[in-house]
């Protein structure tokens, strides 16, 4: 087994990509800055060949981001020894706005939300996780990055807010995309999960998604080389319509989990969410 690993989890749009570049960016942590679904291929072989670099650049730790891997902590305990797992967990309405835009539909948002968070909020070992708010993390930046590093054993170091960013900008048409009509897909209303199949191949959701894979790495890279912004933090207000809204508001699972992770409900849809479309 190897030592020394962390792990940057949550649902998808909450922020892992943003957490994980600025971990990668402590002295001691070589962040590996992809995707790596390696409990999914399973070639474990990768771990040899991150080990192998960690030791050529003197780090002490490696860091890995998959979101999906949020449905792999057992695989994780059973490869790695005391891993280090760090889930980011991030406001219901503002994540589902966000996969809103890129799935198009907020039947298949609403379900990614409550079944990634389900994962590790059910899980067995999630007292020995480390728990940060997206909100937290742009508000109180050092505050939070401070406790990640207290969790690490690990010193702070100034360099982590500091990573490299290289911005630029998109194209007007970047969003211009089809209307997508998979709006058939069901809902959980309850929190109880589906059987989970075991398959070794990647998930996918390209096949859902308004904005295909290689335009989202690109909206992904766009959003983590800007400043850190709080324009992102109930950034629903603006941007979810109000009949979207109900149907999160109305879902019992998504009620669950916001309370669960000391969110407020609104108590209604507010008077500058965006229109219903007709």
């Amino acid at each position: 087994m190897i030592d020394n690993v962390i792990f940057i989890l949550g649902c998808g749009h909450s922020g892992t990509t943003l957490l994980r570049k600025i971990i990668g960016n402590h002295k001691n942590i070589l962040e590996i800055n992809y995707e790596s679904y390696i409990f999914y291929t399973k070639e474990i072989i990768k771990f040899d060949e991150w080990n192998n670099d960690r030791k050529l650049y003197n780090k002490k730790w490696i860091c890995e981001k998959t979101p999906k891997h949020i449905y792999k902590i057992d695989m994780i305990y059973e490869y790695i020894n005391d891993p280090k797992i760090i889930i980011i967990i991030r406001n219901g309405l503002d994540v589902i706005t966000s996969l809103l835009q890129r799935y198009g539909n907020v039947n298949i948002a609403l379900n990614r939300y409550i079944n990634d968070n389900y994962q590790w909020l059910l899980h067995k070992n999630k007292e020995k996780f480390h728990i940060i708010k997206y909100e937290n993390l742009i508000l109180n930046t050092e505050v939070e990055l401070q406790k990640i590093c207290h969790y690490l054993n690990e010193d702070y170091d100034y360099n982590m807010i500091n990573y490299v960013k290289n911005p630029f900008e998109l194209d007007t048409d970047f969003f211009k995309h089809t209307n997508n009509n998979e709006s058939s897909l069901p809902v959980s209303s309850s929190s109880s999960l589906p059987p989970l199949p075991e398959t070794s191949s990647l998930p996918s959701s390209s096949s859902l998604s308004l904005i295909c894979d290689e335009k989202h790495e690109i909206l992904r890279s766009y959003q983590i080389n800007q400043n850190l912004y709080n324009s992102s933090i109930n950034r629903y207000e603006h941007e979810l319509s109000v009949g979207d809204m109900n149907i999160c508001l109305n879902n019992e699972s998504f009620i669950d989990i916001m309370t669960k992770l000391e969110y407020d409900l609104p108590a209604s849809p507010p008077s500058s969410a965006a229109s219903s479309s007709p």
